[in-house]
């Protein structure tokens, strides 16, 4: 019995009957594993505030009227869905995937008639690895399409982070700490300071953000303190 089947799993199976009187083995069946988000409909959902996802187009296909990402066929696309949290600058890549990219930003509701924001082949800079830059808006939704050129597939990644940081604050209760997620690119080191009268910072945190591109972390108010303000810095 397989269980938590991927498409690493896939080949061709055959089965084993045994008694006491002898044994049969079955005609082989082929396993062929498709992506969960091979269909646009069925995109993957990206965090608010981005992250790092993983996927595989190996056994992907091309739905009919789905455009040419990048200005290439490819034709084994799969799909991930982003709200953005906040508005800003938003950097997309496929750092990390096997095989030669191809990226597309789009907005719409049918992938027949979809709005391209943005598209790129190689400007990762590294193995064909795909790399695009867009203005979001806090509310909106992107869907994103990661192809394989003339296509190739293997293993795919997909990095979603903002350009600058970006804090998201929320109060845990009236009287306690501010709970603080700070979305920025993965391995990025930054410092993040507060202030109450913008003139003399102190450091809150000193980290590396993580792999998923979320730092999430607490600050406690001050006693009689009326306001504070936050800044990150990005080294």
């Amino acid at each position: 019995m397989l269980d938590g089947i991927d498409v690493d799993d896939q080949g061709s199976y055959s089965v084993r009957v045994s008694n006491p009187f002898g044994s049969v083995v079955s005609r082989t069946a082929k396993l062929l594993v498709i992506p969960a988000n091979d269909h646009y409909a069925a995109a993957v959902v990206v965090p608010a505030l981005g992250g790092r996802l993983s996927s595989d187009n190996r056994n992907a296909g091309k739905e009919a009227g789905e455009p040419d990402h990048a200005g290439n066929h490819g034709g084994r696309s799969v799909w991930f869905s982003w709200t953005a949290g906040a508005s800003g600058s938003v950097i997309v890549d496929t750092l990390g995937s096997t095989f030669d990219t191809l990226l597309g930003v789009y907005q719409g509701t049918n992938v027949a008639s979809l709005t391209l924001v943005g598209a790129n082949d190689d400007g990762a800079g590294f193995g064909g690895n795909s790399r695009a830059v867009f203005t979001a808006v806090a509310g909106s939704t992107y869907m994103i399409a990661v192809d394989g050129y003339d296509g190739s597939s293997g293993a795919v990644r997909l990095n979603l982070g903002y350009e600058q940081p970006v804090l998201t604050v929320q109060l845990l209760t009236p009287t306690g700490p501010l709970q603080i997620d700070l979305s920025a690119r993965a391995q990025t080191f930054v410092v993040v300071e507060t202030s109450s009268d913008l003139s003399t910072w102190t450091p809150v945190t000193t980290n590396l953000v993580p792999s998923d591109g979320v730092l999430r972390f607490s600050d406690d108010l001050g006693s009689g303190e009326r306001q504070r303000f936050y800044r990150v810095i990005a080294r």
